[in-house]
């Protein structure tokens, strides 16, 4: 086992992260599915900005994200539903950035005293303690992480997914002609907009219509990750189901920090995908919120409409 030794200068929170299943150079494209929605967009690559886009609602059942179980009950007509979408981006590589849906993976932040330094007995060290929460972990995982080093100690942050269920999004993106080089999650591409922000204990929250996921920085560094489904068989209470327990889950966590850290959480910024009624639900948020609410949708560009700022969030932080 290598000791981790002291960064030389105090790195920030995205100079820390990296990135997760693979380290690639920028792409043209990327690309986003939900349990309700596909998304894609183009960049320009001249300009480096965002070029053409789309979002296409799913039909219930299409898509169902999950860890375990199969996600896509039909990949060939999943790809017949989006095709003309994707052939609209006029994408000059058929090599795209893909984002796994939340509810497909799983994320720790995990800490270490010391850990191996060769690659194959570190990954051996991160199983282990991923296996200590999750005693049934399939066989068929595929692991990424990061190292963040803090003073001595090393704080990893890792993800796991199965490879049985990446195949499945790889099988519907090959209908298209189109190859995933790079996966990434969601609340880590969101994690990229706030690059600028300089609060250094602050909550990012991603919400969508069946699961919401919790990012907490603290000292400006990854504290904690929180990940939770929230299903009501009456979709008339899907909305009330969901703010009471984004509000539990924001209380809860900032509550943890305060008393192990004793540290404050300065702000809360929030994301909301294609949920329902989403302006009246970020109004409620508010003004339920322990925190001052900040949306993460006022973080990009004029290119797009307002109400289409947080639906392509993840994929602008991926690509840009």
């Amino acid at each position: 086992m290598s000791e981790l030794s002291e960064p030389k200068q105090k790195l920030s929170i995205w100079d820390k992260i990296g990135h997760f299943f693979s380290q690639q150079p920028l792409f043209e494209s990327a690309f986003q599915v939900s349990s309700n929605y596909f998304s894609g967009i183009r960049l320009n690559p001249k300009e480096k900005s965002v070029g053409s886009h789309f979002f296409l609602t799913l039909e219930e059942g299409v898509v169902t994200p999950s860890f375990f179980k199969n996600n896509i009950k039909d990949p060939r007509a999943l790809a017949e539903r989006v095709r003309t979408r994707v052939e609209n981006l006029n994408l000059s590589s058929h090599n795209v950035a893909f984002l796994l849906p939340e509810q497909a993976q799983r994320s720790f932040i995990l800490t270490f005293e010391s850990i191996p330094s060769s690659p194959q007995e570190r990954e051996q060290v991160i199983l282990f303690r991923i296996r200590k929460q999750m005693p049934l972990l399939p066989e068929d995982v595929r692991l990424s992480y990061s190292v963040i080093r803090s003073n001595a100690k090393g704080r990893i942050l890792a993800t796991i997914a199965r490879t049985s269920v990446i195949k499945e999004y790889e099988d519907a993106f090959g209908q298209l002609h189109l190859k995933i080089r790079t996966i990434g999650v969601p609340f880590l591409s969101l994690s990229y907009l706030l690059r600028k922000e300089k609060e250094r204990d602050l909550l990012l929250v991603n919400v969508e219509k069946d699961s919401l996921s919790l990012l907490a920085f603290v000292d400006a560094e990854i504290y904690l990750y929180r990940q939770k489904s929230f299903v009501v068989e009456d979709p008339e209470k899907t909305m009330n189901f969901g703010i009471h327990n984004i509000i539990q889950e924001i209380s809860n966590t900032g509550h943890f920090i305060e008393d192990r850290e004793k540290r404050q959480i300065a702000s809360l910024w929030l994301r909301l995908g294609a949920v329902k009624d989403a302006p009246s639900m970020m109004a409620e948020i508010e003004s339920k919120s322990p925190y001052p609410l900040k949306n993460i949708a006022s973080l990009i560009g004029s290119n797009f409409r307002s109400e289409n700022r947080a639906i392509y969030s993840p994929l602008i932080g991926q690509l840009l």
